[in-house]
């Protein structure tokens, strides 16, 4: 699994997980992750968003936000999953597994192609994602939360 958050014209690292994460994991990976993310770009109004899994919604992991003074967006159960990131996943995705490139042949080279697809990933697709938001959630409105095209 691989963990990694954005903004406008800024990634975080990426963070390799091997295995599932419990609620104490997660808390763990976003201490290791996000915390540094949030000291690089410097912005002390971050809302993070994450969707419902029950690792995020975990008393322990909601107290653990609190203690670092990070906003959540809340989430609602059951909702079209808008979050850029899936997006920026597909991307990353297709230009990891892109046919014109030879064939991984392991875990090592995987992480590697991921790295460095990762850092090729331009601002404006970064800045494209976000800039999507409006027009994702009024999609959603008009088609009463049914499908979108996002």
């Amino acid at each position: 699994m691989v963990w990694a958050a954005f903004k406008r014209n800024i990634k975080s690292e990426l963070s390799f997980i091997s295995g599932r994460l419990n609620a104490t994991d997660y808390q763990k990976m976003l201490h290791n992750n996000l915390l540094p993310f949030i000291t690089i770009i410097n912005d002390n109004k971050v809302i993070f968003q994450q969707d419902n899994a029950p690792i995020h919604t975990a008393s322990s992991t909601r107290k653990w936000f609190e203690e670092f003074g990070i906003k959540l967006l809340p989430w609602p159960a059951i909702s079209p999953d808008l979050n850029p990131i899936e997006n920026l996943w597909s991307i990353l995705a297709r230009k990891v597994y892109d046919q014109e490139k030879p064939q991984i042949q392991n875990v090592r080279e995987l992480k590697n192609r991921i790295e460095s697809v990762w850092a090729d990933i331009p601002n404006d697709t970064l800045n494209r994602l976000i800039d999507s938001i409006p027009d994702r959630l009024l999609d959603v409105i008009k088609a009463k939360g049914k499908y979108t095209k996002y």
